[in-house]
C-alpha cells in the first residue's frame, strides 16, 4: 500500500503582483492504512490540500511523494494513471450520473481500468451489498435519498479497489442519523484495507478517524494526544485492497456501450440532435436525388420536345426572282432532306385589299402564298371550315383571326368566301394561333401558285419553315441554304436552335447548382446547431466530466466518449435522413410523373455527411471538455 509524503508544499494562486497562498510549507506523512480527518474553516486550504493529495491539482512548490516517487509535477497521462491506480473519491455533492442506474454508477470506477464487464458487474453488486443498498442496484440516483446517494458513491470507491479513498465533506448535506449510516460505510472501507483521507467540518465525523489535523491559514496543525479530541483505536484492515484491471485503460466495446448508454440517458437531447442531422441528410439525399432526377427529366424533355424548328429566309425585292427554283419544288426538296419532318414555304406577295364583298370596306394587309404542310410546319391552330387539309389549293385561303374580325367575315363553318385583290377565294379555315409566325393572325395565306406550263419563280421574300426530326436541326440548318439557293447559299439567313446538348447542360448545371447550394446551407446550419448543442451539453456535463477525469479518464478518453456519442447520433440521424430523403424523392417524382433517379453513392455520401457533422460537433465539445479542470468541476 502506498505511503504519501508532502514536503514543503505550497499552493499559490494569482500572479506575481497579486497572489495568495492557499497552502504554505505543508509537511505531512500519511502511512498506509491510515484514517485521517482534515478540518478547518472555510477558505483555510483544506480542500486544496485534499485536491493535491488526490492528484486533482498540483502544488506550486514542494515535493509530493507516493511510495518515494515524486508526483508533484506529473504529466496529464501519468497523473490520470496514478489516480486510476491509487485513488477513489467521495464528494459532498455525490457526483453521480443521475440518468444512469445505481449499479452503472458503481461500475464507472472500474470502467477506466478496462475491467471485464462480468467482473465489473460482480464487483459493483458486491460493493452495493457491502454498503447495504443492493436492492437499489437498478434504481436511478435521482430516486434515492441523500444518504443512499452517498452510499452509492462509497460503493463506487469500494468497488474500485483503490488503496486510498479521498472524501470531501461526505456528510455535509446529511442529517445526523444518515451521517452515522454513511460513516459505518466508511468503516467498511477501512475493513477492506483502504487508507481514508476525510475533509469535514464536523467534530463528530472527525472522531471516527485515527488522526485529526487542522488546516489554519494554509498551514497544517496536527492534534496531539493531549488535545481535547480523543483518538480512536486503529482498525486493522482485513486485507490490502487490490485495484482490478489496468490503470487508465478503456475497453473499446465498453467505450461504445458507455457512449450508447449516455446517449439513451438523454433521449430528448439525442432526439433533437438526431433530428438536426436527419434534416441535413434528408435534404442532402432529396436535393441531390431530385437534381439527378430533374437532370434526367430535362434530358428527356430535350429529347422529346427539344427545339426542332429551323427557319430559312431569302429576301426578295418584288422585281426579280428571289431564287431560281419554284417554291413547290423547293418545298419537296427540303422535305427530302435527311432529318426533315415537315416543311412549308411562304412567299410574301405584298399588300393586297381583302374584303368579304360589297358593301363592306376592304382592308389592306399582307398576303402570302403557301407551299407544303403549312399547319404542321408552322404549328398553326386552325378552325377548319370542313376537314383539315395538308396543302392549300390555289383557290383556298387561311384567314388570320384578327383579319377575319376586321373584315366582318361570316362564321367559318358557313364556308364563306373573301376577295383578295379581286380574286374570290374560299376560306378553308381561320388561324387562331401561330407560334412560329405570330403576325399571320392578321394576314391571309393563299394556296401557292401552280402552273405546269410556265415557270413561276418567286419575286417576294421567301421563308421556309422546317420541323426536323430529333437531333437533326443542326444538319438540316446546314443543308437548307444549298437547297434554296445552291449558287449563293450565303444569301439565305438561317435561324436554328442552339445545340441541344449545351443548352441542356446549362439547364442541368443550373438546377444542380441551386439544389447543391440549398444542401450546403442546410448542412452548415445543421453543423452549427449540432456544435452549439454539443458545447452546451459539455457545459451541462461539467461535473460528470470532472468525475470521470478524477477516477482516471484521460483527456483522450473524454474526447473519445464525446466522439462515439456523436458518431452514434450521426449514424442514426443519417439513416433516418436517408430514408426521409428517398421518400421525398419518390413523393415528388410520383406527383410529377417523373422517373426517379437515385444513385446508391448518394446514400453513402449522406451517411458520411451526417457523421462528419456529428464529428465536427464532437471535436468542438472535446476541445471545451479538455479545458475542464477536474478539481474546479467537482467543487461546483
Amino acid at each position: 500500500m502506498p505511503v504519501l509524503s508532502l514536503r514543503d508544499i505550497t499552493k499559490r494562486y494569482g500572479t506575481r503582483l497579486a497572489s495568495v497562498d492557499a497552502l504554505r510549507g505543508v509537511d505531512l506523512d500519511i502511512p498506509q492504512g491510515s484514517y485521517i480527518a482534515i478540518q478547518g474553516e472555510s477558505g483555510s486550504g483544506k480542500s486544496t490540500l485534499l485536491n493535491i493529495l488526490g492528484l486533482l491539482d498540483a502544488p506550486s512548490m514542494g515535493d509530493y511523494l507516493i511510495d518515494r516517487q515524486d508526483v508533484a509535477a506529473l504529466k496529464e497521462r501519468a497523473a490520470c494513471a496514478h489516480r486510476s491506480e491509487t485513488f477513489a473519491f467521495v464528494f459532498q455533492a455525490f457526483h453521480l450520473l443521475d440518468r444512469r442506474s445505481v449499479v452503472e454508477n458503481v461500475e464507472l470506477s472500474m470502467h477506466y481500468r478496462g475491467v471485464d464487464p462480468r467482473r465489473m458487474r460482480t464487483r459493483a453488486l458486491a460493493a452495493l451489498d457491502d454498503v447495504g443498498i443492493s436492492d437499489l442496484a437498478d434504481a436511478k440516483p435521482r430516486q434515492l435519498s441523500g444518504g443512499q446517494r452517498q452510499r452509492v458513491a462509497i460503493a463506487r470507491a469500494l468497488a474500485s479497489g483503490a488503496p486510498i479513498v479521498v472524501a470531501d465533506e461526505p456528510t455535509g448535506n446529511l442529517d445526523s442519523s444518515t451521517t452515522e449510516a454513511v460513516m459505518r460505510s466508511f468503516e467498511n472501507l477501512r475493513h477492506h484495507g483502504a487508507t481514508l483521507i476525510l475533509v469535514t467540518h464536523s467534530d463528530q465525523v472527525a472522531q471516527h478517524a485515527d488522526r485529526q489535523i487542522h488546516v489554519v491559514d494554509g498551514k497544517v496543525q496536527e492534534l496531539t494526544e493531549d488535545s481535547d479530541t480523543e483518538r480512536l483505536p486503529l482498525i486493522t484492515p482485513r486485507r490490502e485492497p487490490k485495484t482490478p484491471g489496468k490503470a487508465s485503460t478503456v475497453r473499446p466495446a465498453a467505450a461504445v456501450k458507455d457512449a450508447a448508454a449516455n446517449m439513451l440517458s438523454r433521449p430528448g437531447r439525442a432526439a433533437a440532435l438526431i433530428a438536426a442531422i436527419a434534416v441535413a441528410a434528408a435534404l442532402f439525399v432529396a436535393t441531390l436525388g431530385l437534381s439527378a432526377t430533374a437532370q434526367q427529366q430535362v434530358s428527356e424533355s430535350f429529347d422529346a420536345v427539344k427545339s426542332r424548328d429551323v427557319t430559312a429566309t431569302v429576301s426578295g425585292d418584288g422585281v426579280s426572282a428571289t431564287i431560281d427554283t419554284e417554291l413547290r419544288d423547293a418545298a419537296r426538296s427540303l422535305a427530302d432532306l435527311n432529318g426533315s419532318a415537315s416543311v412549308a414555304i411562304l412567299e410574301d406577295l405584298g399588300t393586297a385589299s381583302v374584303r368579304v364583298g360589297s358593301p363592306r370596306d376592304a382592308v389592306d394587309t399582307s398576303t402570302y402564298a403557301s407551299y407544303g404542310d403549312v399547319r404542321t410546319a408552322l404549328r398553326l391552330d386552325i378552325d377548319w371550315a370542313n376537314a383539315p387539309v395538308v396543302s392549300l389549293d390555289t383557290n383556298q385561303v387561311l384567314v388570320g383571326a384578327y383579319l377575319a374580325e376586321g373584315i366582318g367575315m361570316a362564321p367559318v363553318d358557313l364556308a364563306p368566301t373573301i376577295e383578295i385583290a379581286g380574286r374570290t377565294l374560299v376560306v378553308a379555315g381561320i388561324i387562331t394561333d401561330s407560334p412560329r409566325a405570330p403576325d399571320l393572325l392578321g394576314k391571309a395565306v393563299i394556296g401557292g401558285r401552280e402552273s405546269p406550263e410556265t415557270v413561276n419563280l418567286p419575286m417576294g421574300t421567301v421563308t421556309a419553315y422546317i420541323v426536323t426530326e430529333l437531333g437533326a436541326a443542326a444538319t438540316v440548318a446546314e443543308e437548307a441554304p444549298l437547297v434554296l439557293d445552291p449558287i449563293r447559299p450565303e444569301r439565305v439567313d438561317v435561324a436554328s436552335p442552339p445545340p441541344a446538348d449545351s443548352l441542356r447542360a446549362n439547364v442541368e448545371a443550373s438546377v444542380a447548382l441551386s439544389l447543391a447550394l440549398l444542401t450546403i446551407v442546410t448542412g452548415l446550419a445543421a453543423a452549427a446547431s449540432v456544435t452549439i448543442a454539443t458545447l452546451s451539453a459539455v457545459a451541462e456535463r461539467r461535473n460528470e466530466i470532472g468525475l470521470r477525469r478524477a477516477i482516471g479518464a484521460r483527456k483522450s478518453h473524454i474526447a473519445t466518449m464525446l466522439l462515439l456519442e456523436s458518431l452514434l447520433i450521426g449514424l442514426i440521424g443519417s439513416l433516418v435522413g436517408i430514408v426521409a430523403g428517398m421518400a421525398a424523392v419518390l413523393a415528388v417524382t410520383i406527383a410529377q410523373r417523373w422517373t426517379p433517379v437515385f444513385d446508391p453513392v448518394l446514400a453513402l455520401a449522406a451517411l458520411g455527411t451526417g457523421i462528419a457533422i456529428a464529428a465536427l460537433g464532437a471535436i468542438a465539445g472535446a476541445v471545451r471538455a479538455n479545458r475542464i479542470v477536474p478539481a474546479d468541476a467537482l467543487r461546483s
